[in-house]
């Protein structure tokens, strides 16, 4: 190898040399060497020869790391297909070609100290990214100075043979020195030669240091050259070449055709192919493999390879190859081949299936029959689809097999997976597969090789086994919860986890069903990234007629795929809307009543219910009924138990109110101030307290609806002047919500009815089109603009009419008969349907009307036209507000008026139908009577008397404990001493005012947390953003809603309110924290508010020690029977046992040991 390097590197340089110094000579003495110039040509020709058709790579390298000379050899060694392609693309050998840059950087260091480095082995990659072994002999070509002009070297594969690399080097040493000591010579008689005889000298030495060169190149290589001359019938073969095929040094070189004699009959025809086409000017090149018969007998392998040359007239002149013995690699892929066949007939007599395939699967070499019994498939439609691997596998586990295959393929974890197949019919069956790497000498991963077995049945078992052993969990733990708790919730809550947690699926609910055909998802347990639908309310309208009586009769209902069902239109919209793809269905029933469903559902995609999973969710439902029935009864006896003991509590807790009413009566009148909305604050919250009196006549009641009224209209006036600054400033917004436009009407209909009777007017209300049932707008404002039209229309109207139209109408103006929404109808009288949104409302009257020059002003603010005798109230703003409303909306407010004719006032406004409305839940408008858990401290700040009276009176009945500070520095420094549950607190305040007081408390550490109120009669907006900056958690206007109040509490605090009953003679008491209700003025006095709740007197310590004792043994009975005993002993502990005995019907063990530990 290192033979062959030396000096085919030598011979390069040579031969360059050579050219130059014959370029001269032709120059010089073209004559006297033309002789000489045709044997240099001839043996140029020879160079050439060598240097394009070695096996060898030949180079000469930049200093730089640039390739600037290669032969083909090398670019076939690196993976090019051309030595040009080989020099463009590797700029940057260090880190292109080389594996490890460092080993780049040491054959150069090596270089640059011993000017030559012979047999250095390196690892490269070739261009298509594999890797192989070289082995360089390079060496350094300097100036006279010394400087490095470039390095030449040749490179051989050695990936195959580096077991030959210790004898190449020692003969390699043996032929430099030979080389060295003829060049000494040579250089020493050229120096003894006259001018002209040094020329000639030159040429005859360069030709004789050509053909050593050239016999030394060829006594290096393992190669074989030939040289065939057709025309002169020359004949030139190398030993090694006559070594190949038997012939001795000193025999005759054998014919051409002697040398075709010579290969193997079997591989003649490939041969005779090929020089066919070489010589009918088809191929220029050849390469070929094929067996010649040697003279000791054997037929070694032969890869053949060379070009011929042509005449002018394109005939073959000449043949020059080389010959190379591949012997040992065609036995080794024959052992190769033995092996495999070995391996067939193994995996062919085993159940198991095995496979070889390419290790992207792009080409399946073996397969096992085995593979035809699984799959169900020919093997030779995976030979021809290797991909049909892939397309065989269940959809749900292809992603998880590929992503495993493809970390295998990176070694990072062998291939180890079970998974599902879809045979050829249709069947499903479950295979484990293992797969390995195959690799090269080099590491290289040149085949998969794998197992698959079908463990079907070993899967049906396990799922069998699971199925069993989930469902004994599934009913234990249920059972375990209901034992351990008779609370509904609790119940339910336990059933939906735990089935979604075994069933492993995506939601799963309990619907319970209303009488009117509605239901409610009371519980859920669904997968955080899936959409939640607890407490919505879902009005399916099949639901009553297709399955309601099947689920009555306990049909079980399964949907594997919702597409591929056949299932009622409506009903899959409705399943859509959740996201279902799959559900299972079971009804719960309760005493042989429908009492709601359970319902499980599969959103991810497709899913085949399994006949265990719906018995098992069957019985879980038969389960949860007779738990319903349990609660229910229980319910019913705790309900009835509490009422007892309540009755005698909320008459007492009446008495007080009542009293504390009173009282504030004469407080909130003896303060009506200079502020519109603080006087009303006063005025309209105690409106709110008395009518909360339960004992009110019939003309108290009246009397004080009149208050009402007239506060409400003042504060109307008062929000028409907000409200045309908010317009005016741009800060009025639209709140568009869905509404029930049928509805919506109907209320504002009957109180112009009303109005319009008492003036003795005719009032009419005509539909000039179909209306939809539902619309989207906002509603409030729509309602204040068309009130005060019909207002202004009572107002103005003595006697006559008024009329109220409302129809949708086309782009021209004109009424239309129909709408795109949701209850458009068919066209009558020749009409055409509307096809916009565009909702028409009219007022019309016989009133007094207007002239034209009156018309440009009545839309400006503050402007009444008319009599004064019409001027009766208002502030002449109703009108431009609603003109302001109604641009918001995106219409327009016109009118069209004769004086003493009457008037016409209509807008045009968007109001597209809903086609699909959920109804909102319907709001508990019973009146709160307190709530439950422990007493909340709640602190007051207020410089002005009866805004804090008014929150007192509100918020005391319901039992908070009410304490009140008289201005900022007072409330800052009493919320430090008594650290209250919330603090109201007016901004507005004299001295230091409610934000300051806020920001001071909020830097507080102990009052990060603690709840913070503004409540102010300036009600802007940006007043309200000025409390929330300060730390504020809520605002509330004055003047103060009982409802807003309550509202913001109960959020804040996250209280539980207890509603007054519906029925009229149920009068529920509900349950008082122990020790009184306190309401105080920290400046040291006391408030006189009647509201004095039943105090609560604690038993002899002997007693709670025996209550506490049958409490901790859970002993209800004797907790009852004690509680009975307490009444009889002493009244004043009447409440006491009261409350106990209600917390011991209840079952609330917990509650109990709480109640008795507290006074022990």
């Amino acid at each position: 190898m290192d033979i062959t390097l030396n000096h085919t590197i030598l011979f390069v340089q040579a031969f360059i040399c050579i050219v130059g110094i014959v370029s001269l000579v032709l120059v010089n003495r073209a004559i006297k060497q033309s002789v000489t110039q045709k044997k240099l040509h001839f043996s140029e020709a020879k160079y050439r020869l060598i240097f394009e058709n070695a096996l060898e790579g030949i180079f000469q390298l930049t200093p730089d790391g640039h390739y600037s000379i290669t032969n083909p050899s090398l670019a076939r060694i690196y993976g090019y297909t051309s030595p040009q392609e080989l020099i463009t693309n590797l700029t940057d050998i260090s880190h292109q070609l080389y594996v490890e840059s460092q080993s780049y950087e040491l054959l150069i260091q090596q270089l640059n100290e011993k000017g030559r480095v012979l047999g250095f082995e390196s690892q490269i990659y070739r261009q298509d990214g594999s890797l192989i072994w070289i082995s360089q002999n390079v060496e350094v070509v300097r100036d006279d100075k010394g400087t490095v002009l470039y390095y030449q070297g040749t490179v051989e594969d050695i990936t195959e043979r580096k077991q030959i690399e210790a004898a190449l080097a020692k003969k390699n040493q043996e032929l430099e020195t030979q080389f060295k000591e003829r060049t000494a010579a040579l250089k020493a008689a050229n120096r003894q030669l006259l001018a002209e005889v040094v020329e000639h000298k030159r040429v005859e030495q360069a030709l004789r240091g050509s053909e050593e060169r050239f016999a030394l190149a060829i006594q290096a290589t393992a190669n074989g050259l030939f040289d065939i001359n057709f025309k002169t019938n020359d004949y030139y073969y190398s030993p090694q070449f006559r070594t190949l095929i038997g012939y001795p040094l000193y025999s005759d070189s054998p014919t051409f055709d002697e040398l075709i004699s010579l290969v193997h009959p079997e591989d003649l025809p490939a041969v005779e192919a090929t020089l066919n086409a070489l010589f009918g000017g088809e191929l220029s090149q050849w390469q070929l493999e094929f067996r010649m018969f040697h003279t000791n007998g054997s037929t070694p392998w032969i890869f053949s390879q060379g070009l011929v040359l042509r005449d002018e007239h394109g005939e073959v002149i000449r043949m020059l190859g080389t010959h190379t013995d591949i012997s040992d690699r065609k036995q080794a892929e024959a052992a190769l081949r033995d092996r495999e066949e070995q391996f067939r007939q193994l995996a062919e007599n085993i159940r198991e299936v095995f496979f070889l395939s390419a290790p992207d699967f792009s080409q399946m070499f073996y397969i096992s029959p085995a593979y035809e019994d699984v799959w169900g498939c020919s093997r030779g439609n995976l030979y021809e689809n290797p991909n049909s691997w892939f397309d065989s596998m269940h959809p749900y586990d292809r992603d998880r097999v590929i992503e495993a295959l493809a970390r295998q393929l990176h070694r990072e974890e062998d291939f180890e997976q079970e998974y599902r197949i879809i045979r050829s019919d249709c069947t499903e069956r479950w295979v484990w597969v293992r797969a390995f790497p195959v690799v090269n000498e080099v590491g290289i991963v040149v085949r998969i090789a794998g197992i698959a077995e079908d463990i079907t049945e070993r899967k049906r078992a396990e799922a069998e086994l699971r199925r069993q052993t989930l469902q004994r969990q599934l009913f234990a733990e249920i059972t375990l919860k209901i034992r351990q708790s008779l609370e509904l919730e609790a119940i339910l809550q336990t059933t939906v986890t735990e089935v979604r947690h075994i069933l492993q699926v995506d939601r799963v609910v309990i619907y319970q069903l209303q009488p009117n055909g509605t239901g409610t998802v009371v519980t859920e347990a669904v997968v955080p990234h899936w959409k939640a639908i607890q407490g919505q309310i879902i009005h399916d309208p099949c639901f009553a007629k297709a399955y309601l009586k099947q689920y009555r009769h306990g049909r079980i209902r399964a949907i594997d795929d919702l597409h591929q069902a056949n299932v009622q239109p409506c009903h899959v919209e409705l399943l859509q809307q959740f996201g279902v793809r799959a559900n299972l269905v079971v009804p719960i029933l309760q005493r042989e009543s429908l009492w709601g469903l359970i319902i499980v559902h599969q959103c991810s995609g497709p899913r085949q219910w399994q006949n265990f999973e719906i018995e098992l969710l069957r019985q879980l439902a038969d389960q949860v009924g007779i738990a319903l029935a349990q609660s229910q009864l229980l319910e019913e006896q705790t309900k009835t138990s509490e009422q007892l003991a309540e009755k005698n509590l909320h008459l007492e807790q009446a008495r007080q109110e009542a009293e504390a009413a009173n009282s504030a009566k004469s407080e909130f009148l003896a303060n009506m101030s200079h502020e519109l909305r603080t006087p009303l604050n006063g005025i309209l919250g105690y409106v709110q307290i008395l009518k909360r009196e339960p004992n009110l006549n019939t003309k108290q009641q009246q009397g004080l609806d009149i208050i009402q009224q007239c506060g409400e209209h003042l504060l109307t006036l008062l929000n028409d002047i907000l409200d045309l600054s908010k317009i005016e400033a741009r800060k009025m917004e639209l709140c568009l919500n869905d509404f029930q436009f049928s509805h919506f009407l109907e209320g504002i209909i009957e109180i112009v009815r009303i109005r319009a009777e008492q003036k003795n007017l005719s009032f009419k209300y005509e539909t000039l089109s179909p209306l939809p049932t539902t619309v989207r707008g906002d509603e409030k404002r729509l309602r204040q603009v068309l009130i005060n039209l019909l207002g202004n229309a009572l107002k103005f109207t003595d006697c006559g009419s008024i009329v109220f139209k409302v129809g949708y109408v086309s782009a021209s103006g004109e009424w239309g008969v129909g709408s795109r929404g949701n209850n458009a109808q068919p066209t009558t009288n020749n009409q055409q349907p509307i096809t916009n949104n565009k909702m028409r409302f009219q007022v019309e009257d016989t009133g007094i009307g207007m002239a034209a020059d009156q018309l440009a002003d009545i839309f400006l603010p503050f402007n009444q036209i008319g009599d004064s005798s019409h001027r009766v109230e208002g502030t002449g703003l109703g009108l431009a507000i609603s003109q302001r409303l109604v641009q918001l909306m995106g219409g327009e407010l016109k009118v069209e008026s004769s004086l003493g004719q009457g008037s016409i006032f209509y807008l045009d406004v968007e109001l597209p139908a809903v086609s699909q409305w959920q109804q909102t839940p319907e709001i508990d408008d019973r009146a709160i009577i307190g709530f439950r858990g422990s007493p909340r401290k709640l602190l007051v700040a207020d410089d002005k008397w009866h805004n804090r009276a008014i929150l007192a009176n509100l918020l005391l009945p319901l039992g908070f404990e009410v304490l009140e500070t008289i201005d900022g520095q007072d409330c800052f420094t009493q919320a430090q001493k008594i650290q209250p549950d919330a603090i109201l607190i007016n901004p507005m305040m004299s001295g230091i005012d409610g934000l300051e007081v806020t920001r001071r408390l909020r830097q507080l550490p102990e009052f990060q947390t603690v709840i913070i109120l503004a409540t102010s009669a300036s009600v802007f907006p940006e007043k309200q953003q000025d409390c929330l900056a300060a730390g504020c958690n809520g605002f509330i206007p004055q003047p103060i809603q009982a409802e807003d109040l309550f509202a913001q509490l109960g959020l804040h605090l996250g209280l539980e309110w207890i509603y007054q009953p519906k029925d009229a003679e149920a009068i529920a008491a509900f349950p008082r924290v122990a020790g009184t209700m306190k309401h105080e003025t920290l400046s040291g006095s006391t408030s006189d508010f009647p509201f004095q709740p039943v105090e609560i007197v604690a038993p002899p310590p002997e007693e709670l020690s025996t209550l506490y004792e049958l409490a901790m043994m859970g002993d209800i009975r004797g907790i009852i029977r004690q509680a009975n005993k307490l009444e009889e002993l002493d009244p004043q502990l009447v409440p006491f046992a009261k409350k106990l005995r209600r917390l011991a019907k209840g079952f609330q063990e917990k509650q109990i040991l709480e109640f008795v530990k507290k006074y022990l």
